[in-house]
């Protein structure tokens, strides 16, 4: 049976994640900002990816 939990987060914008000028909410900013403090970011063929699963 799935989960339904989020794996990945890809990040966007200047600085690889969320940044000022990307166009999303305050809501998706700060849950930008909380994945991008809390996960490691790895890069995948040019792409900032964080892996939530750890």
């Amino acid at each position: 049976m799935a989960q339904k939990r989020v794996h990945y987060s890809i990040g966007t914008g200047m600085g690889g994640f969320g940044g000022a000028g990307s166009g999303g909410s305050d809501e998706a900013a700060r849950i930008a900002a909380w994945v991008r403090d809390a996960f490691t970011a790895t890069t995948v063929g040019g792409v900032t990816v964080f892996d939530l699963t750890s």
